[in-house]
């Protein structure tokens, strides 16, 4: 489905199956789990972590990397008008849900309720070559797109969900498999409600600005779970596109997320903030990969955190109210419990990643910084002081 102006879903029922599905796309290569670790032009932390806490003498956060894996051009480029012509629908469906059918209906102008640039976070370049090429995608549109309910089942070769300008996933049940991204928005994706379950994805939700403010997100890709970068377009592969996409984002100020990722769980080409919600991550521990990327800064002020993956690349939370542990275990195996306790003995959290790990790094309101944690795990008793 493609709309040459904003697409707004509301309820009902649709199964799309687009470029005869995931399974049919061409594998994408992941340069960073491929890649060794400490590969040049990388200023992370790449050393051996001393097993149950930071390494000596480092401050709260670890350096921070400035590599850019978006491969994308800077946002740029005049748009149309998303407003549809005047008189062409009827008025707008009550706000804070969908009422009784007659209520069901689009808005008269983008469904952000602005008339914003259709091609917000593209170039002119990189919308004309997806509209000259033969598209895969599932629900694409020009302007900005909305599901605010109903039950999507898409499986395309192509992003499941694509927007030129920006996106929002307030409602409705989306089962998405996709030969790229889950949710693309070149602009800013949003998801405040809703259940949406990637099963397969090269990237999970991908925007210049990504926000989650609610709802419940599992998603499983082969690459990066949660990506803020400005990939409206691809750029010679000798650019440096950093300093482009310094100004992107993720905030994540509630809802549930369990993220499975063979690339960094949780990517910033710009700075990450966690206000609230419940996120599980879980990263590889090959290549040049981790927990957390991000390019500017990371800090978490609420909500819980809990995620595991590498340690050869560490990049970590920083916090003024919670404590923050970042805690080396060894090389565990997939499935290893890994149980987290006060000095009291009272258990703080108990998990079981699905992937080999590391590295824990966890930050909730039970954990109090400066105070020391015992961590559980294949078989021996660590202790960590949060920062």
């Amino acid at each position: 489905m493609s709309a040459s102006s904003w697409m707004d879903i509301a309820d009902g029922s649709l199964s799309i199956t687009s470029g005869q599905g995931a399974s049919a796309a061409t594998a994408k290569a992941n340069e960073q789990a491929g890649a060794p670790a400490g590969m040049p032009g990388s200023d992370r932390f790449d050393g051996d972590m001393p097993r149950g806490g930071m390494p000596a003498g480092e401050p709260g956060a670890l350096p921070t990397q400035e590599r850019d894996d978006s491969g994308s051009t800077p946002p740029g480029g005049p748009g149309q008008d998303a407003t549809p012509p005047s008189g062409t629908t009827p008025p707008a469906a009550p706000e804070g849900g969908i009422g009784a059918p007659q209520d069901m209906t689009p808005p008269t102008t983008a469904p952000s309720g602005e008339t914003a640039p259709a091609t917000s976070g593209a170039t002119d370049a990189s919308i004309a070559s997806d509209e000259e090429s033969a598209s895969t995608k599932g629900l694409k549109a020009r302007g900005a797109l909305t599901v605010r309910g109903g039950t999507l089942s898409i499986d395309a070769a192509d992003d499941a969900l694509h927007s030129h300008s920006d996106l929002t996933v307030s409602g409705g049940e989306l089962a998405l498999a996709s030969g790229d991204d889950g949710v693309h928005a070149d602009g800013t994706l949003t998801v405040s409600g809703g259940t949406t379950t990637i099963s397969t994805c090269y990237e999970g939700l991908e925007g210049a600005h990504v926000e989650v403010t609610g709802g419940t997100i599992d998603l499983t890709a082969t690459d990066d779970g949660l990506n803020a970068s400005d990939s409206a377009g691809s750029q010679p592969a000798d650019s440096n596109a950093s300093a482009a996409s310094s100004e992107c984002s993720i905030s994540i100020s509630g809802g549930v997320l369990s993220i499975t990722a063979s690339g960094d769980a949780i990517d910033s080409n710009g700075s990450l903030e966690i206000t609230g919600g419940t996120i599980t991550c879980e990263g590889p521990i090959q290549g040049d990969t981790s927990v957390l990327d991000f390019d500017t800064i990371g800090t978490i002020t609420g909500g819980t955190f809990m995620g595991t993956g590498a340690a050869k690349m560490v990049q970590t939370l920083i916090s003024t109210t919670q404590g923050v542990l970042t805690v080396s275990t060894g090389f565990q195996q997939a499935g290893s419990e890994l149980t987290v306790k006060d000095s009291s003995g009272n258990e703080v959290c108990r998990l079981s990643p699905e992937q080999p790990f590391e590295l824990l790094i966890m930050s909730s309101s039970d954990i109090q910084p400066g105070v020391t944690y015992e961590v559980e795990v294949g078989g021996q008793t660590l202790t960590a002081q949060a920062s």
